[in-house]
């Protein structure tokens, strides 16, 4: 990719911190480890099983009028159609 740099249609210092910005990015797989990436699945694991659960917390207003001519007090989903 860095070799591609020189032909490209752009000034100087843009194709100085194109070059920049790929050395760096070379560099960025050697400071991932195995245990970072096991840590990153787990956190995103409960994330997902926390947001899973936070729609049955919320009060349901049961269609858009009336959610539209409800006061805000607080966040509100609207029930969709039922099956």
């Amino acid at each position: 990719m860095l070799g591609l740099i020189p032909g490209l249609d752009e000034k100087p210092g843009e194709k100085r911190r194109m070059a920049e910005a790929l050395r760096a990015a070379k560099g960025r797989p050697a400071l991932i480890e195995p245990g970072l990436c096991v840590a990153y699945l787990e956190a995103w694991r409960e994330d997902t099983r926390v947001w899973r659960r936070c729609p049955n917390r919320l009060p349901q207003l049961g269609d858009v009028g009336k959610a539209l001519s409800e006061p805000a007090r607080g966040p509100v989903t609207v029930a969709g159609p039922r099956s």
